[in-house]
Parts: structure tokens; sequence; C-alpha cells
């Protein structure tokens, strides 16, 4: 009995002479069969086949049709296995797979392998993709590996070498290329290497281009040392918003920017940040003020420290106006209420030259000219922030279309 259904079948098997003879030994299921002939001595030469088409009745969770052929070659001490494997629609719980092949290759003595796998129409713990293809040769010490994945919309496709050391795997992962039907293709620049075991864990230097864009990280983890994350050398032409629809206006510009963050389990021991965008254009398309916007010499770091979040940033206008400042959130980080109840600290010094260029985003409600100067303290919470400080306005002139109102 197997999992409560009859088993049925026969076959001659004979043992004589340190040989075992196996003829046409048939084992069936219902409607799954396993059927075996050759011979077992000093050198294997036998036949395996298993069609299996009631696969809950071997396993009530399984589902589909799985069929299974294989032989078995070569001297005892070092016997060749090959199996080749076609399924569809193989179920097992909430995965499924709607069609399954596979060529396996194994040598035991030599622990080497040789597999070929392809599958479609797959959905795995949620996760659903098209198609999934696996190429795997070598040995535990001396490997390479090659993997595919189709999803809907995008596709990925990885190259790795590597060996199985005692404290974990190491190798080179190379020619990653991730294809998306609107981020564009992304391929990996050079190899990089991967350290991954169970106390420790290292990515070195991994970088993705496409075109302009560029994305580099590395990444380290210790059992007992923590953990850090780096992206630098990052780029993002800010014209891919538009051509991955993401933003309708017209912009250009190219930001540059580099981050690291450190921290022991879930929290953030220490970070710090750069972004810079030497010259930004904004297209507003026509309107009775400005038909652009452009900054110059745009610049934000951020910094951790202590659990202590601190901001600096500041921009030039094509006019030469300028904006700058710093934000301070004491405990930002592992702050453990609200978060709108952070205690606030900062500045912000702003030299606009003309006032009438904010009328492109203020123009429903108010119209203001002239020139202003302000050096301002924030304080309060996020929540509740207060204002503190002197502004100077010059030759300035305020209209409020909506009531009517000329101020000057």
């Amino acid at each position: 009995m197997l999992e409560g259904y009859e088993l049925s079948g026969g076959g001659n098997l004979v043992y004589r002479d340190q040989v075992l003879r196996i003829a046409n030994l048939n084992i069936t299921n219902g409607n799954n069969r396993f059927y075996a002939t050759g011979t077992v001595a000093d050198r294997f030469d036998l036949n395996l086949v298993f069609n299996g088409a009631e696969l809950e009745r071997i396993l009530p969770q399984l589902s589909g049709t799985l069929d299974i052929n294989g032989v078995l070659r070569g001297p005892r001490s070092e016997p060749v296995a090959q199996f080749t494997l076609k399924g569809a629609d193989l179920g097992y719980l909430d995965n499924f797979a709607g069609s399954v092949e596979a060529e396996i290759d194994l040598a035991p003595a030599e622990m080497s392998v040789k597999t070929t796998v392809r599958a479609g129409n797959l959905n795995l713990a949620g996760m659903q993709a098209d198609e999934f293809g696996l190429q795997a040769e070598g040995t535990m010490s001396s490997h390479n590996l090659s993997a595919e994945l189709v999803l809907e919309k995008s596709s990925l496709q990885v190259e790795a070498s590597g060996s199985v050391e005692d404290h974990g795997w190491r190798g080179d992962i190379g020619g990653l290329v991730l294809s998306d039907a609107r981020f564009g293709s992304w391929a990996q620049q050079d190899s990089t290497q991967l350290r991954a075991g169970p106390d420790e864990a290292v990515l070195d230097r991994f970088c993705l281009s496409s075109a302009e864009n560029q994305l580099c990280a590395q990444a380290r983890w210790g059992k007992a040392t923590g953990w850090s994350l780096a992206l630098d050398g990052l780029k993002l032409a800010l014209s891919s918003l538009n051509d991955w629809g993401l933003l309708e206006q017209k912009i250009a510009g190219v930001v540059s920017a580099d981050f690291k963050v450190e921290g022991i389990d879930t929290s953030i021991v220490s970070g710090t940040g750069n972004v810079a965008v030497p010259e930004l254009e904004v297209e507003l398309g026509p309107n009775p003020y400005y038909e652009q916007f452009i900054w110059y010499d745009t610049r934000a770091s951020f910094s951790i420290q202590d659990q202590d979040l601190t901001t600096t940033f500041q921009t030039r206008f094509v006019d030469d106006s300028r904006i700058s400042g710093t934000i301070s959130l004491e405990d930002g980080v592992a702050f453990s209420g609200e978060f709108s109840d952070l205690p606030l600290q900062g500045s912000i010094e702003a030299d606009l030259k003309e006032l009438d260029i904010l009328s492109v985003v203020t123009s429903d409600f108010l119209l203001p000219k002239g020139s202003l100067y302000a050096n301002l303290d924030l304080i309060g919470t996020l929540a509740n922030p207060g204002i503190e400080g002197d502004v100077l306005l010059q030759e300035g002139d305020l209209r409020i279309p909506m009531l009517g109102a000329h101020l000057t």
C-alpha cells in the first residue's frame, strides 16, 4: 500500500555470484508505473522508467504528470547516472509549474553534476513567471551556473562560477542583465565576487548600468560585527523619468549620489550620503511667467551619528538666487514615538533676487515681486514647526488674485 492505494506488478529478479539481474520489473499504483531492467554487479547496467499520471496517489499534495527516464552505467566505484525528466501541470501545495523539462548527469564518485532545467508557467509562493531556465556543471569545489527568469514584462539573466568551502560559498557573479518593458535594459559592468556563509557574507562592488544611468553597491554582513551597505557612483539621467513614464514635465540633468549605512541587527548605527545635481532644468510649458526652471549647483547631504539625523542642502537659481539650510532631527533614527513628534532644529538662508520666479507655482493664489533675504531658525517638532529669524523684503509687491488685493 502507498498512501492507502494498492501496489501491484511483478518482474524477475535473480541474484547469483554477486550479480543482481533485473528483468522487466514493473510496479503500478493506479496509473503510476515504475519499470526497471538490467544488472547490478561490479558494473552497473540498469535502465529505470517512472511514469506518473496520478501523482496524488503517491503524495496527496502533488498533482499533474511526471515522466522520468534514467540509466545507471559504469563500474561500482565510479558509476554514472543520466536522467531525463518531463512534467506537465505539476503542483505541490500552492506552487505550480505548467511544464518542466530537465536533463541530469551525475557522477557521484567525483561529486560532479551537469544539469539543464527548463520550466514554464510558474507560480511559486505567489510569484508568477513565464519561464525559468537553469544550467549547472561542475563539482562542489568548482562549478559554473547560469540562470534565466522571464516574467510578464521583465527578464533576468545571470552567470556565476564558484566553489563550496568549509565556511560557505565563494564565487564570481557576472553577465547579469535585467530587462524591463518600462525601465529598459540594465547590464552588469564587471564580474563581482560574493562570499556567503553562516557567519559572514560579503558582496564586492557590483554595478549595473543602462545608457547614462548607473547603480553600484557593495555590502557586508558579519554575525559578530554587524552589517554595512554602500551605494556609490550612482548616476541618474533625469530625462529617464520622462522615458519611463514617471514624469510628464520635461526634465534634464544628471543626479550623482553616494550613500553608506552601517548597523547592527535592525538598528542603524551610522550613515552618510551625498547628492549633487550640477544643472537641473524643468520645462513648464507655455505660461505668463517662466517656461522653464533652471537650478545650478544643487547639493544635499545627510549624516547619521548617535541616532541623530542631520541634513544639509543648497541650490542656486538661474538669476543667482540661492537657498541653503540645515535640518537636524534629534534621535531621528531610533525615535520610538510618533514620527511627527520628533524635535526639529535647523536653519534656512534664502537670497531671492526676483520673487516673481515663484509665480510659476503660486500664481493661483499669490503673485509676489521684489527681492527677499531671510535668515531663519527652525524650532518645534515636525508636526508643529516654528520659525524665528530675520526677513528683509526690498521693492516688494504682492497681489492676491482671489481677493483682488494689491499690496506694495
